[in-house]
């Protein structure tokens, strides 16, 4: 997800310049994605596989993590996973797609006014990796 970079002289010009790109967001492709989300979950074995991954990308050069969650939001879904009262894992280990994505959202509040937003939306390429 890139950055987007506003600059502008007056109110106004911000205002169109906002809602100009904020008109290019799909709601309704989104809505399905975490509709997606409730009907997959993840075992134990695939939630720690997702965990190296989203470590491990942050050092390939082909990927562009610079909007993913860092190691300390990461150290706090893992955390989540298993001790969060709402989004935690089963007893048996398996993790809803959705509540990962929440446990994700969860950590991001912790992150940086400048980047909350771009994280939030980035949770769901993660997820895709």
């Amino acid at each position: 997800m890139p950055v987007v970079t506003i600059k502008a002289e007056d109110t106004e010009r911000i205002k169109e310049k906002s809602y100009a790109t904020l008109s290019g967001f799909n709601f309704h492709r989104f809505a399905e994605q975490l509709e997606q989300m409730t009907d997959r979950s993840l075992s134990a074995e695939e939630f720690a596989t997702f965990v190296g991954r989203v470590r491990m990308g942050h050092y390939n050069k082909g990927l562009d993590t610079k909007q993913w969650l860092g190691d300390q939001q990461m150290a706090r879904v893992v955390r989540g996973y298993y001790e969060d009262p709402d989004f935690r894992a089963s007893d048996d280990g398996t993790i809803s797609v959705w509540n990962l994505y929440n446990l994700m959202t969860r950590a991001n509040r912790n992150s940086y006014i400048d980047t909350v937003l771009d994280r939030s939306i980035s949770a769901i390429e993660m997820l895709s990796i």
